[in-house]
């Protein structure tokens, strides 16, 4: 293999990813993310409003109930997003949709949600870096 060859390979791979970007699929799937998430942010914030447990971080020495329902509304609006997401790949797969991008948003905002959810209700730092370094590379295989 000469310096041409790969150059010329390098080349047909560079118009490959330009015509996937530039296409309307790619920028339906982008508004379509955007869209979700605002909404998502909109309606986590709503439903955390009027319940003071998730709405104001609990004290030094509170309840522990308080602590969870917190960190429960804390995980509110990435749960929202992955479900929408989720809902969104269903129907493009329905309805015959390459919904490539959107597949990619919904492995990454399970991996968020889950680095979340460590951080929010692990408290021993030994087992939140395991759970990091161990229970998320393979969580990214599985999906």
């Amino acid at each position: 293999m000469n310096v041409d060859s790969l150059t010329q390979h390098f080349e047909e791979k560079l118009a490959l990813v330009k015509a996937s970007v530039m296409s309307d699929s790619f920028v339906i799937q982008l508004t379509t993310i955007a869209i979700i998430y605002c909404v998502a942010f909109l309606l986590a914030r709503q439903v955390k409003k009027p319940f003071k447990f998730t709405r104001e971080k609990p004290q030094q020495g509170a309840h522990t109930m308080h602590g969870f329902l917190y960190n429960l509304g804390e995980a509110l609006f990435p749960l929202i997003t992955i479900s929408m997401l989720k809902l969104t790949t269903v129907l493009g797969a329905q309805f015959q949709f390459d919904a490539w991008l959107l597949e990619i948003a919904v492995v990454v905002a399970l991996m968020l949600f889950v680095n979340s959810l460590i951080t929010g209700f692990v408290e021993n730092n030994t087992i939140a870096a395991f759970m990091r370094w161990v229970g998320l590379p393979i969580l990214f295989l599985h999906l």
